[in-house]
């Protein structure tokens, strides 16, 4: 899973660790668009914090049609936002 802080000053790796500038989450979505274009195709999730994101900024998302509903939800990428609130974001 990717994090995206848009109110955090310095640009982290993605990561939810916050143990320095260059560790945590990305500050912008073109980096984790980039870790999802690049990464594994399958199963990679995206969460974004409150706040205002750069406009113009985009994420390509693929979606999995094969196999059974529950298949389908594993592989495909997700966007989730701060202000959904779910016990799992794997169902």
């Amino acid at each position: 899973m990717w994090f995206v802080d848009p109110t955090r000053a310095n640009n982290g790796n993605g990561t939810l660790s916050n143990t320095s500038n260059a560790v945590g989450p990305f500050n912008n979505l073109a980096d984790a668009a980039a870790k999802v274009a690049n990464g594994t195709p399958l199963n990679q999730r995206v969460f974004v914090y409150s706040g205002t994101t750069i406009a113009g900024q985009n994420i390509a998302l693929q979606p999995s049609t094969s196999g059974t509903l529950a298949q389908a939800q594993a592989a495909a990428h997700w966007l989730v936002g701060q202000g959904a609130v779910a016990s799992s974001f794997d169902t």
